[in-house]
């Protein structure tokens, strides 16, 4: 009589980065009001000079779609840039979001195929994030609070390490950027976009931008299940505002505050005014 064989079904290894994506799209989509887009992964070399990058360091096709975009990007920044752009056009406030992959043509990625030795140039995932509005002066810390989210949602915390004036890219603001840190490595930045930047890409506001490496993310997040106890008593919140020198760093503040009682679980930056 014939019968079935029989054999264990064992589920696939879960990809900690596709897990990573789908979670990070279901953030900011559902939690901060973001509409995801799709670009070309293929910039103009007018596009790479506004933003004030050099040409030669993007890697450049024999055979492009198009003529006029001959370069592969190395970042998705110009693509967000031009989204953001059209839609001020239809919209007074946008927040955007897109994955997208980044090409270093100095860093050596995968081989070509299992049967040659020509090595790709390296393509890490990111997520980058735009917010922009009229009347909207701290753009900044809009993307901020979107960065904090994300890390919220993986039950874990980043910190923000200001980035020095001479350190910061050409279509940073100076003074308003900086690295988004988790477990002591640098994994994205989010900035203010230069104003002159800004100008040379059409854009009438200003524009928070954020970007975060998922790739390396997905190889420092660890996936563990957690317990903690229900609390004998709920959770209180507390809305404090402070009278602070302009110089002063949110870091510096949630630092010291977080330092005064075990008690305080957590401490985050909402608003930000100054007239």
């Amino acid at each position: 009589e014939p019968t079935f064989p029989r054999f264990a079904i064992n589920p696939p290894r879960e990809n900690a980065l596709y897990r990573l994506i789908r979670q990070v799209k279901d953030t900011l989509a559902y939690e901060c009001g973001g509409t995801e887009i799709f670009s070309y992964s293929f910039v103009s070399k007018e596009d790479i000079e506004r933003i004030g990058e050099d040409p030669s360091t993007y890697l450049e096709l024999d055979n492009p779609i198009a003529k006029d975009q001959p370069f592969v990007r190395r970042h998705p920044l110009i693509g967000m840039l031009r989204a953001v752009e059209q839609n001020l056009h239809r919209y007074s406030s946008v927040r955007l979001f897109e994955v997208a992959y980044s090409y270093l043509q100095e860093e050596k990625g995968e081989t070509e195929s299992p049967y040659t030795d020509r090595v790709l140039p390296k393509q890490d995932t990111w997520v980058v994030s735009a917010v922009s509005e009229k009347g909207n002066e701290t753009p900044f810390f809009a993307v901020s609070q979107m960065v904090h989210r994300l890390f919220v949602r993986q039950g874990a915390h980043c910190e923000l390490l200001r980035i020095e004036e001479v350190a910061a890219a050409s279509w940073m603001h100076p003074g308003r950027s900086a690295h988004i840190m988790y477990g002591g490595a640098e994994v994205g930045t989010v900035c203010e976009i230069h104003p002159t930047v800004q100008s040379q890409m059409g854009i009438a506001h200003r524009v928070g931008y954020a970007a975060m490496n998922l790739t390396k993310l997905s190889a420092l997040i660890q996936d563990e299940t957690r317990f903690t106890a229900i609390p004998e008593f709920p959770d209180v919140e507390r809305d404090i505002a402070f009278l602070v020198d302009r110089s002063l760093e949110d870091a510096t503040i949630r630092t010291w505050m977080q330092s005064q009682s075990p008690l305080i679980s957590r401490v985050e930056l909402f608003d930000v005014y100054h007239g």
